[in-house]
């Protein structure tokens, strides 16, 4: 019988090449805040029934900072800026973006299994998963331009990272730890990237306006 672990790892291994196949920044946002819920409602599985606090307070910020806060802040800030919706120029064709990234899960499951296996404990056959997990982020980062997409392929990179450290070592004490300096990094990331499409955008509006006062003045 298939177990919550193989269930939550094939749900975020499905969103993952969603979030491949997406053009809109809005939907790779939103497939982005299912995946974390999903991740956040595992570690909460997780630390109930092996009675780890730490992962109890791991699903709760997971939940509230990469499942709700992040996604709010980069959707609210697309409705001021709605020319940087839509993915317009990948680096590589969303067709062979789906299919490279299907490649890299097959070729993460391979590896991980040859290489180290499973590890010990409830969860430990299943850490592959969440390795895969992490080359799907990592190519989405290097298969996009736009700037809101690649900071969700980050993110996806810190959700596996943090499910490779529950489920391999779920009694790590700096799981928590590394989830909040991560957390923290993210926030300021988002942060920096909308103030700086601000200040582009309020540029571009300047220059445009100089250019209108010239024309009249032409005129």
């Amino acid at each position: 019988m298939l177990s919550v672990y193989g269930i939550t790892g094939f749900v975020i291994i499905v969103l993952g090449l969603f979030l491949q196949w997406q053009v809109y920044v809005s939907r790779i946002v939103l497939t982005f805040a299912a995946s974390s819920m999903v991740v956040a409602l595992s570690f909460l599985y997780e630390g109930i029934t092996t009675g780890a606090g730490v992962l109890i307070a791991l699903s709760a910020l997971t939940a509230a900072i990469r499942g709700i806060l992040i996604p709010v802040l980069i959707v609210r800030n697309l409705h001021e800026t709605p020319w940087r919706a839509r993915e317009n120029r990948p680096v590589i064709k969303t067709g062979s973006s789906i299919l490279i990234a299907l490649a890299l899960v097959v070729f993460g499951l391979w590896l991980f299994s040859w290489s180290i296996g499973s590890l010990p404990g409830t969860a430990g056959r299943y850490v592959a998963l969440p390795f895969a997990m992490l080359l799907q982020g990592a190519f989405l980062i290097i298969s996009r331009r736009n700037a809101f997409i690649q900071m969700i392929g980050y993110l996806e990179v810190e959700n596996a990272v943090l499910l490779l450290g529950a489920w391999g070592v779920p009694g790590l004490p700096l799981v928590i730890e590394a989830a909040v300096v991560l957390d923290l990094l993210g926030i300021v990331v988002v942060a920096g990237i909308i103030m700086r499409m601000r200040e582009s955008s309020t540029s571009a509006d300047d220059r445009a306006a100089r250019a209108a006062a010239a024309e009249d003045l032409r005129g």
